[in-house]
């Protein structure tokens, strides 16, 4: 389910549980707009959900299945009550100052929307008072986002400022940007990602782990591992175990 925040999805996430109960996550660009449970629509659900332990999963990005009528949560918060987190919960550091944030933004915006982007991010940072981690911005960047009408460029402009807004923070690899597949470098690193992954996620570890190795490949030769283990970390409910997962994989490459 993180993968589809962070990746901006639109669709519907339909969820079957081992007893047969079934729930959907309706995605519009990454925010979830609907949910539903056992009958029950809306926040009242999520109680329904939260209860749900094993189970399968099938996206469909055909299916949209319409937003709730109400004050539907944002979709920090569904999250933090779907997996029990407080806002004490830390958030992953941004790589870039204030300042240099704010600019990245804007340049980002300007881009694509030309004056009026500078004045939308400048409303937008003032409603958001201090960022103080990728939520926050993440936030801030969909909010920026929904004003650009093509799809495509919503998406080139989130995924940018996002991405230098990481791109070297908390790097478990040390800063490397990609290895080349079969060298002994990689295979070891692989190996210890794998591990740590089957661990923490189950036996679906090694399937994601096959899935984000083939996605962040570079003409299948150089994988840009930070990308494959922020994935895997991404989907892992617990953000405290998320952490954890990271430091794991450290230690092993230490």
């Amino acid at each position: 389910m993180a993968r589809h925040v962070r990746e901006g999805s639109t669709g519907t996430l339909f969820v079957r549980s081992s007893d047969n109960h079934w729930g959907c996550f309706v995605f519009d660009n990454g925010s979830i707009v609907s949910l539903m449970c056992r009958g029950v629509r809306g926040v009242r659900s999520i109680r329904h959900l939260r209860d749900i332990g094993e189970c399968t999963f099938r996206f469909d990005p055909e299916a949209i299945l319409g937003e709730d009528i109400g004050d539907l949560p944002d979709t920090r918060e569904i999250l933090q009550q779907l997996s029990g987190f407080d806002d004490d919960t830390p958030q992953r550091a941004i790589s870039l100052s204030a300042a240099q944030l704010k600019q990245t933004v804007c340049d980002a915006a300007v881009l694509i929307l030309g004056p009026v982007g500078e004045i939308l991010c400048e409303e937008e940072f003032a409603r958001a008072g201090i960022i103080s981690g990728m939520d926050d911005l993440d936030r801030l960047v969909r909010r920026v986002a929904r004003e650009i009408d093509d799809p495509v460029q919503a998406r080139e402009f989130r995924d940018s400022v996002l991405g230098a807004a990481s791109s070297t923070a908390g790097s478990t690899t040390g800063g490397r940007k990609g290895l080349a597949r079969g060298s002994t470098e990689y295979n070891r690193i692989r190996e210890a990602i794998e591990l740590e992954a089957s661990e923490f996620l189950g036996p679906v570890g090694p399937m994601l782990c096959e899935d984000f190795f083939r996605r962040y490949s570079a003409g299948n030769n150089v994988v840009d591992v930070a990308a494959v283990i922020d994935s895997l970390a991404d989907e892992i409910d617990d953000k405290r175990l998320a952490e954890r997962f990271r430091t794991r994989i450290a230690e092993r490459l230490r």
